[in-house]
């Protein structure tokens, strides 16, 4: 019988065995990451005690080549001489929330996160996926990939981001209160080099609009920038509502490119309109911006979206998203928010697996 050992992330680091019918999954919420000594200890001790009741033939690791969930999964794939299977980050988001459901049919998936290492090498974090019943993924359409100054330094710096997405147009005036001039400068440099690191991060885009609008252009913790951009639009959307506005973005091809949203920041802040109200219309835009590229890249009329992401925490996504693409004749999906994180994502990779491997067998 085949048994499967999915071995999640690094971040909010869970595991999952999936033997037959028979499934465990284990997060632990109260982990920090696996580069903590102490976090590691306890997650691979926990696995080890486990593997003797499971006795798993299968490893899923994600395809990230620096993770320490992927080589502890390499090695102990040798030691039990089990085959090793890699599952793309957000292909694992995906289909976290299809086995949440249950879902037997092809689906669209709309995967909104913070990093992941994906199939060309940049990092993703905003795609649209076609989704096979053998586990399989096809990437349709995605936020346009920008430079990441910094590369995981941008995480607790979000004006990064917005020197990365604005590039050239980036003005150090935006943020000179709080980032030093020679800092501004080496990140410009940074993204007009041709070995600047590719994100389409929905939660960097998030890191952008924060900073440029000044409510958070460093931050202490991961997602805190975008935690505090959805908290500003809250008051306002109690206020205002989601009133609709014109298209400040562009879609060229697959590409969903929403620079046209951040200069709209800019110019609002010089126009004296509220931060709150700022931050809601950016939601607003990001939201209608994946909608329409859904729309022009679905060839095959396929009518069922499952969502997932880190960015699926944040309530006026989850609220706009199953509202906006139902008016679209579209069955929506949305798990509860503990799904769409890391702590689900080994679910999602021992679903791949097992679906890959039963192909196999016919």
């Amino acid at each position: 019988m085949i048994s499967i050992l999915a071995l999640g992330s690094d971040l909010k680091p869970s595991f999952t065995f999936l033997r037959g019918r028979e499934i465990f999954s284990e997060s632990i919420i109260n982990f920090v990451e696996l580069s903590n000594l102490d976090d590691f200890n306890n997650w691979s001790k926990r696995i080890i005690e486990l593997c003797d009741r499971f006795k798993p033939n299968v490893i899923v690791v994600d395809k990230h080549p620096l993770f320490i969930s992927r080589r502890f999964g390499i090695d102990l794939s040798r030691k039990l001489n089990a085959e090793l299977i890699e599952a793309q980050h957000h292909h694992a988001h995906a289909f976290s929330s299809i086995k949440y459901f249950d879902i037997n049919d092809r689906v669209l998936a709309v995967i909104m996160d913070g990093t992941g290492f994906g199939e060309d090498g940049t990092i993703w974090g905003c795609e649209i996926f076609l989704c096979e019943t053998d586990g399989k993924c096809e990437r349709l359409g995605h936020l346009k990939p920008v430079p990441c100054p910094g590369g995981d330094a941008a995480i607790l710096s979000p004006w990064r981001m917005a020197v990365g997405w604005l590039e050239e147009s980036a003005d150090y005036d935006l943020f000179k209160d709080t980032v030093r001039k020679e800092e501004f400068e080496i990140a410009k440099r940074v993204c007009a080099s041709k070995f600047a690191v590719l994100t389409s991060s929905a939660g960097r885009l998030f890191d952008a609009a924060a900073s440029l609008l000044g409510i958070a252009v460093t931050v202490k913790e991961s997602a805190r920038a975008a935690v505090m951009l959805e908290n500003y639009a809250i008051s306002a959307l109690e206020i205002f509502g989601c009133a609709e506005e014109e298209k400040h973005y562009e879609i060229i091809g697959n590409v969903l490119d929403m620079k046209p949203a951040l200069f709209k920041i800019i110019q609002d802040q010089k126009s004296g309109v509220s931060i709150k109200n700022s931050a809601l219309q950016f939601h607003v835009q990001l939201v209608r911006g994946i909608c329409d590229l859904l729309e022009d890249v679905n060839n095959l009329g396929i009518k069922k979206v499952v969502f997932g992401g880190g960015c699926f925490l944040n309530s006026i996504l989850r609220q706009e998203f199953p509202k906006r693409l139902s008016k679209l004749g579209y069955e929506t999906y949305l798990p509860e928010p503990f799904i769409c994180t890391d702590l689900a994502l080994s679910i999602g990779q021992a679903e791949i697996a097992s679906k890959n491997l039963e192909l196999k067998e016919i």
